[in-house]
């Protein structure tokens, strides 16, 4: 995010993070970014890598559901998430996307 700024972007329509765990880490690196509401799409990867990263889905999503809708990327198109429920806790890797409010 850094880059960013120094680049003179004012804002990122579209930030694919694929980081393997480390993807809430580096959302809040950019929370100034989100806060300001400057990032339009955020695509993350949930998965196998959180178990040893220790974040869950609940984390995830805590942090982006304020700002963002949440939704499942399926191969046929989007499946939305309003709120947050335990059974999503499924650490096979699967990708995100949240679509800002």
């Amino acid at each position: 995010m850094d880059f960013v700024g120094e680049q003179g972007d004012e804002r990122i329509h579209y930030l694919k993070v694929d980081t393997e765990g480390h993807e809430l880490a580096v959302l809040k690196g950019a929370h100034e970014m989100i806060e300001q509401g400057k990032v339009d799409f955020i695509q993350f990867e949930f998965g196998e890598c959180h178990l040893d990263s220790r974040v869950y889905f609940r984390d995830l999503f805590t942090f982006l559901s304020p700002r963002y809708l949440v939704h499942r990327i399926l191969p046929d198109g989007i499946w939305p998430l309003p709120t947050y429920a335990p059974d999503l806790e499924v650490f096979h890797t699967a990708n995100y996307l949240a679509i800002k409010r």
